[in-house]
């Protein structure tokens, strides 16, 4: 879910974590036996593949339609950005907060959403240095506009 609210600078990329996906995760990053170290490439991996075919699409689509790009093809550099700050930040978040995750999916089942929101993030921006995102997670599906 994506949420472009171009008046507050802000978008907000909602990833909706289904309750056997975010088992599968929790697996990862808490293997069973001691020995075994965390396997954070592969949940990384397990992300990628839930965001990675159709959020390109939907964030061009929603650029064209808040007037931040005149069609898909103005939108391709920035959306191929703003993929690689999601990308990044997940990374970033599984480094250094995977037991905020863990604790998510430990929580009642219904999965997990994990938000990621650009702040001040103007057209101007969108062309140059994106600011750097902020990753959050919650037990549950949350609404975009939480």
């Amino acid at each position: 879910m994506v949420l472009l609210e171009p008046s507050r600078r802000r978008l907000r990329v909602q990833l909706r974590i289904s309750e056997r996906q975010a088992q599968q995760m929790l697996a990862m990053l808490q293997p069973s036996s001691p020995s075994a170290k965390r396997d954070l490439p592969s949940v990384l991996g397990a992300l990628h593949g839930i965001y990675a075919t159709k959020l390109p699409a939907v964030l061009a689509a929603r650029m064209v339609r808040h007037g931040l790009a005149k069609d898909t093809a103005e939108a391709a550099a920035p959306v191929d950005r703003l993929m690689k700050a999601v990308a990044s930040s997940l990374s970033k978040f599984l480094t250094q907060r995977a037991a905020q995750l863990a604790a998510a999916v430990a929580e009642p089942p219904g999965g997990v959403t994990i938000s990621i929101t650009f702040s001040e993030l103007t057209k101007g921006k969108l062309g140059g240095e994106l600011p750097a995102p902020e990753v959050s997670v919650h037990s549950g599906w949350k609404y975009s506009g939480q």
